[in-house]
């Protein structure tokens, strides 16, 4: 699986080996009925969201692409150094790269409701969500996700519950992606 992870701040993209044998505790992994084709955005993944989008979601005053693992990733950062990121993780094992990792004992791992109709869990590899930081991998594909990171200074209002943004920026990405622009 590879994941979103913050160190000192930056959203970094970190990669694991799944393992090749589900736990007895693995819960079934959500299929996606309605395939997303996202190739346009895996080598540009800060047009995932647009200008106007990024500022609703933390008055965004710049951003950057930065090489992953995997395929690049968007940071957009407010005045303040709040930060949202989002990376596509294509051919990798979808969401069931997640789900194998569900188990983890230093990390975190949440099945949540899904995100504009695609299956989405709350992961990271370090639990960072009571000091604002919240990772959500939506499947868009069986075998394609993304990674909505968020990174929060103590001073904003959403410190306390980050998920909510990682949530909210993952369905202005997935409306982006529907939309083709």
């Amino acid at each position: 699986m590879t994941a979103c992870s913050s160190v000192s701040g930056t959203p970094t993209q970190a990669t694991s080996r799944p393992s090749s044998a589900p736990t007895s505790t693995s819960r079934s992994v959500p299929k996606v009925s309605n395939p997303l084709d996202a190739a346009k955005y895996e080598q540009n993944p800060c047009a995932l969201l647009s200008q106007a989008q990024a500022t609703q979601l933390i008055n965004s005053v710049r951003n950057r692409q930065a090489a992953g693992a995997v395929a690049p990733i968007c940071s957009w950062i407010d005045a303040d150094g709040n930060r949202i990121g989002l990376g596509l993780l294509p051919h990798q094992g979808g969401l069931a790269s997640a789900y194998q990792h569900q188990d983890s004992q230093s990390g975190y791992f949440e099945a949540i409701p899904e995100i504009d109709g695609y299956p989405a869990v709350l992961s990271g590899t370090t639990d960072s969500r009571k000091s604002g930081g919240c990772q959500a991998i939506v499947g868009i594909k069986d075998d394609e996700t993304f990674t909505s990171s968020i990174l929060l200074q103590p001073q904003s209002p959403l410190y306390q519950d980050p998920c909510s943004l990682a949530v909210k920026t993952a369905a202005a990405a997935i409306t982006t992606i529907k939309a083709g622009t």
